[in-house]
């Protein structure tokens, strides 16, 4: 069993979660700021993971993720966000501090335990992403891993598929138009061995058919190039939000996270 930070409210839904953390056999640590919760990390470097309330008193969470999980952060301690009623704006500012795994409450044992056991495991996601052309592989490998996702590259889609077999992967991004077998091919193939994994269509093409198509066959994004950096990173965010848990919102959309990043551009 793990040592958790708990960093809650007091509120009723966060004692029920406390009551189930404790039934689930892990050693707790519970504070109520995250001052708290920083002070206790520097002191206690045996802490295997945090959960926190959407906005624990006097802390701000964004702030936290920042600071716990960003470029500067001397170790990795995974970090779950649990809240009784979850709005687009917070999971998107969330997102863009850095978190990954979002938490509705009140929630199953079982789905819980098995949240946690993830977290624990897994540390910052795996995107595959696939490309006949080498540099378009490099620059989207850059630029997830500046929002420290871990990336793994496929030069097409038979390679893809031997890596997701061997790898666990969160995300796929795939070009449509490859030599061989297509993105729309490799699109058909995920959904049907991995059914809660997303996948992202990029084209240099415009091809209202194929995108029309490919929405409609599972695909959990689509765009067009030239696209701008934090577009790649928001359309990434919003398809791994959507499968942490079925219950937040379904539609994350851009133009509700601010600030935006206006620099950067994939032609």
């Amino acid at each position: 069993m793990a040592k958790i930070l708990l960093i809650e409210s007091g509120k009723q839904q966060f004692a029920e979660l406390l009551a189930l953390l404790e039934n689930l056999g892990h050693e707790l640590l519970v504070v109520g700021h995250v001052k708290n919760a920083l002070k206790a990390l520097e002191g206690g470097p045996d802490i295997e993971l945090i959960i926190c309330a959407l906005r624990p008193i006097n802390g701000s969470s964004a702030e936290l993720a920042r600071m716990v999980l960003g470029n500067q952060s001397p170790r990795h301690v995974p970090l779950i966000f649990a809240s009784c009623q979850w709005q687009t704006e917070d999971i998107c500012l969330l997102a863009r501090a850095g978190a990954r795994k979002f938490i509705s409450l009140p929630v199953k044992k079982e789905y819980l335990g098995t949240q946690i056991a993830e977290a624990l495991a897994g540390g910052p996601p795996t995107i595959l992403i696939v490309d006949d052309e080498k540099p378009v592989q490099e620059l989207l490998a850059n630029i997830l891993s500046l929002e420290r996702f871990k990336v793994l590259t496929a030069g097409n889609a038979v390679e893809a598929l031997e890596i997701l077999s061997a790898n666990p992967v969160a995300a796929v991004i795939t070009d449509v138009h490859m030599p061989g077998q297509s993105g729309l091919d490799l699109l058909i193939a995920c959904k049907a061995k991995y059914e809660k994994m997303p996948v992202i269509l990029i084209t240099g093409y415009s091809d209202k058919y194929s995108e029309d198509w490919a929405v409609s066959h599972g695909a959990d994004g689509y765009l067009r190039k030239p696209f701008k950096n934090r577009e790649l990173v928001e359309t990434v965010q919003k398809a791994l939000s959507r499968y942490t848990d079925r219950r937040l919102p379904a539609k994350l959309t851009a133009d509700r996270i601010a600030p935006r990043c206006q620099t950067g551009a994939v032609n």
